[in-house]
Formats: C-alpha cells, sequence, structure tokens
C-alpha cells in the first residue's frame, strides 16, 4: 500500500479492498514449465499465501494484509533462506508501482527488465544495456504500426523519460547513425547512479525489518527494491 501511495488512506475500507482484491489476483498466476516434446508439463503458483490476517468490519472480515511467498524457481539465486541478496537479485525502483499504467505503459514493462538486463550484462563485464531498435521496442511490448505516422519512436521516448523521472534509467542514448527504431545498433541504456552503487558497488539498500506480528500498517503489501 505504501508503494501505491495509499498509506494514508489505508484505513478506508474500500481502499483496502480495492488493493488487496488487487493483490490476490497474484495469488491465481501460475508458472508453468513443459517438457521439450510437449507431452508433460508441471505448474505452480507463482505466489502462495502463507499467512492472512483479519479484522472485523462490521459484520464481515476485513482483509488486513497478506503474506505472500515466491515460487522457489522464480525465486532461487534472488534471496538466501537466511534473508541476504543473491546474485540474481536486481533492483527496481519502489515509485515504478505509482507510474500512470494508462499514460506509460510501456515504462512499467522497461522498468523492470532494463534492471535485469543490467544484472546480466554486469556479469559479462558491461556497465550498460546495448539493444538494437527491434529489441527496445520488444523490450517495451511497442509494435511497428505502418499506419501511425512517426512510428513508435515518440510514444518509447515519453515512456523513457518517466522512467528516468523515477530514478528508474539513467540514460537512453539513440545511435546516431541510423533511424531511431531500426538501426542496428539501435540504444545504449545506462542505469541511474544508485542502481550502479547496488550492482557494482554492492551498497545494500535499506530495507524495513520484518515485522513479526502482520498487523496495522504493517499489513501492507508493498513492492519495493529489495523486495
Amino acid at each position: 500500500m505504501d508503494a501505491l501511495g495509499y498509506g494514508e488512506r489505508s484505513r478506508d475500507d474500500n481502499v483496502r479492498r480495492a488493493v488487496a482484491d488487487e493483490v490476490e489476483l497474484l495469488t491465481r498466476l501460475e508458472l508453468t514449465v513443459y517438457h521439450r516434446n510437449g507431452e508433460l508439463r508441471m505448474r505452480g503458483p507463482l505466489f502462495s499465501t502463507t499467512l492472512r490476517a483479519e479484522r472485523t468490519s462490521g459484520s464481515r472480515w476485513a482483509l488486513e494484509g497478506l503474506e505472500l511467498a515466491v515460487h522457489p524457481a522464480l525465486y532461487e539465486g534472488v534471496r538466501s533462506p537466511g534473508g541476504a541478496l543473491g546474485n540474481l537479485w536486481a533492483p527496481a525502483p519502489a515509485d515504478l508501482a505509482r507510474i500512470d499504467h494508462a499514460r506509460h505503459p510501456y515504462a512499467l514493462a522497461l522498468g523492470l527488465i532494463l534492471p535485469i538486463r543490467w544484472r546480466w550484462d554486469l556479469a559479462k563485464g558491461r556497465e550498460c544495456v546495448t539493444l538494437t531498435g527491434r529489441g527496445l521496442l520488444d523490450a517495451a511490448g511497442l509494435r511497428l504500426d505502418p499506419r501511425k505516422p512517426g512510428g513508435p519512436g515518440r510514444p518509447l521516448e515519453r515512456n523513457l523519460d518517466a522512467l528516468k523521472r523515477i530514478g528508474g534509467l539513467g540514460e537512453g542514448r539513440w545511435d546516431p547513425g541510423g533511424e531511431r527504431t531500426l538501426s542496428p545498433v539501435g540504444a545504449i541504456c545506462t542505469p541511474p547512479q544508485w542502481v550502479r552503487d547496488r550492482l557494482i558497488h554492492r551498497v545494500q539498500p535499506a530495507e524495513r525489518p520484518r515485522p513479526s506480528v502482520l498487523t496495522g500498517r504493517a499489513a501492507g503489501v508493498a513492492f519495493s527494491e529489495g523486495a
């Protein structure tokens, strides 16, 4: 709730119910792994509920908080069982949760994908991500539409600017020698300084202590750079 900006309104039952409904949808997502021959598959929930906190609201029980467990296949290497950050952890800004998904839908995708790519490239000795123009469009979820003049360059730039404003991107430089979206070199995306500090200089993020009892404000589910 803090990440979504509902902290001050969190006692409003309607707001809490709306956020709780959104979070509970996460527990319906499944991770599916198929065998190469397609004859066998394994499925499991991405998130499972390990604890629910509820309080009385009139004549009914209202959800106060959820504690979710991430599927091990998705979380392996991100954080150790003891709580320490792992080698596959990649930081994304907490303010990404507040981006207007209607105005900047592509910033949401890039805000999650670029930190992963920075982590991968750092392991190969590169401190920035170099993508082809089409690769950057694919990462953002943009598609070329011949019916729209100017192509996807302008909406992509708006979303990159939105990502910069919340600290999710340092610089996104286009190759000056080619068409913006179709250049063989395309774009170079550099991480902001705080991400460099986390990945390169290994500065640990400040994390809230985990509450022993899930009640009140501590019960809100929030996505942050350490989550």
